[in-house]
Order: C-alpha cells, then structure tokens, then sequence
C-alpha cells in the first residue's frame, strides 16, 4: 500500500450541467501547494446523467498566473457520469481564484466541454522553501561573516591607498633630492668650465705678450746690424 493511498482526503462533489452549468455551486478553498490529498468527484449530466462509458475526462486548469494545466480523471461510475480526479500540487501552486473546466473525449468523435467551475487557493505559510529558527540563525551568522569579511576589505584597501600615497610622496621627493643633487653638479661643471676658459684666456694673453716682446727684439736687432 503506498503512501498516497494512506493520506487523509478531502473530497469536494461537484455537479455539472452541459445546459445549467454547475449545479451546486458554492465556494471551494483548497491549500496552497497541496499535493494528491484533494480530491474532486465529479458528475456530469444533460439534464439526465451522460453515460460515459469509452470516454475519457480531463480536468484543465487556469492558475491566477494564467498558467494553464491538465489531467486525466479516474472513471467511478462510467455509466452515470462519475468521475474523479486528485490535484496535483501544481493545480494548487497560485493562491487566488482558479478556472477549471471538464472535457470528455473518445478517440475519432472529438472532444465535448462543459460550463466552467471554479475554485480558491488559500496561500500556505509553509513551502519548499520555508526556512526554520536555526536556518535563519545560520543565515545570519554567514551573513555577519561577510560583512566583517567586507570590512577587512575595505580596511586593507585603505591601507593599501595610504601606503601607496606615503610611497608616492617618498619618490617624489628622492627624485627632487636628485634633481636637486645634479643641479648643484652641473652648476659645479659649469662654475669649473668658466674657470678654465678663464685661465686659457689667461695664458692666451701672457703667450701673446711673450711672442710680442720677442718680436719687438728681434726688430730692434735686424735695425742695430743694418745700420
């Protein structure tokens, strides 16, 4: 025996009229997400009951999400138009207001709808995805993590942006000593260049003078022997 075939039901009859539509309307709510444990008996007349023997019925769905489903329905008693179908969790997956219709249909003689039913899905506190006390804990505790882990970031960029200053600064200022450093070289290459030409200039002139009085005897000889 499975366990499906254990589960508490809870069966809803519905009746419907291929000329007066639903016959005992009234309000259905079902639980959201829901899954085999709802369960509609259907009958289905023409003012009479419909034997439907060598057909077969479907159910059709439209969520509030206008997501259209379908499912093939159980026979009960073929010969009065019974019938039954177990909806799925799918079938209750959208709370709000859900449009069914009921087709029957036979291989090679086409398919026959009757008038729409409708029925609520009441939204569910609980799902896949309901997180217990302890899971939020643990949510929490990872998302402290991550922030702590997001302000160590944070702190080590600012450190890295204050070093790379600091570092910036130091090199510019090696650089200037630098500059600063060959400036006064140059200024001493320059200071000894003048000098030198200075004493070149220097010597230049006392050659000349030399060369000069040298001339200046050597004409006053030439004269003394002509005469």
């Amino acid at each position: 025996m499975s366990i499906a075939s254990l589960m508490p039901k809870q069966q809803i009859n519905i009746k419907l009229d291929l000329q007066q539509g639903w016959l005992n309307k009234k309000t259905i709510t079902l639980k959201q997400g829901d899954h085999l444990s709802r369960v509609f008996v259907i009958r289905v007349t023409n003012t009479f009951p419909l034997n439907l023997t060598g057909y077969q019925p479907y159910l059709f769905v439209k969520r509030p999400d206008g997501e259209v489903l379908s499912k093939g329905c159980e026979m009960i008693n073929a010969s009065q138009g019974e019938f039954m179908v177990q909806l799925s969790s799918g079938m209750l997956r959208t709370s709000g207001t859900v449009i069914a219709e009921v087709v029957i249909g036979k291989e090679g003689e086409g398919t026959l709808s009757f008038p729409h039913f409708t029925y609520t899905v009441e939204e569910s506190l609980h799902d896949e995805e309901t997180i217990e006390e302890e899971d939020i804990n643990i949510a929490w505790d990872l998302i402290n993590e991550a922030r702590s882990a997001v302000v160590q970031v944070e702190e080590s960029y600012h450190d890295f942006e204050v070093r790379k200053e600091k570092d910036f600064a130091d090199f510019k200022e090696r650089l200037q000593v630098t500059f600063d450093e060959n400036e006064e070289v140059r200024n001493e290459g320059e200071a000894i260049r003048v000098e030198a030409e200075v004493l070149r200039q220097q010597g230049y002139e006392e050659m000349q003078e030399k060369v000069d009085k040298v001339y200046d005897s050597t004409l006053t000889l030439s004269y003394v022997v002509v005469e």
